[in-house]
């Protein structure tokens, strides 16, 4: 499902958003109901040990609040190596933290810099 957030100034796609009816949702247009949106990321391997994953699952979930005009606490990512879901919880400093990375990556571009990969 493609996402975006004109605040943020970024587009993605999100590999599965679950629609779970929900009475404290929002409704969704042609659709019966309130629903709570999840994102789900489906990764190959197995958990980083960075944050990397979390950060691109907050990242889809910010757009989807400002599509959707709600809040999305909770995502799930799917590791295929381990044949695991984990959820995640979507924290205020992860949002904060996105928040930092893309001001950062839209600074990098108007000085047309590359950073060199850690």
């Amino acid at each position: 499902m493609p996402v975006r957030s004109k605040e943020l100034n970024i587009t993605g796609i999100c590999d599965v958003v679950e629609f779970v009816q929900d009475d404290n949702g929002v409704e969704i247009s042609g659709i019966e109901g309130k629903y709570v949106a999840y994102p789900v990321e489906y990764k190959r391997g197995k958990p980083k040990m960075n944050d990397s994953d979390i950060l691109q699952l907050t990242a889809q979930a910010m757009c989807l609040e400002e599509m959707l005009l709600c809040e999305v606490n909770v995502g799930y990512v799917f590791y295929n190596e381990i044949k695991h879901r984990i959820d995640v919880p979507l924290t205020i400093n992860d949002k904060n933290k996105v928040r930092s990375i893309v001001a950062d990556m839209h600074d990098y571009y108007k000085q047309r810099y590359t950073p060199k990969v850690k």
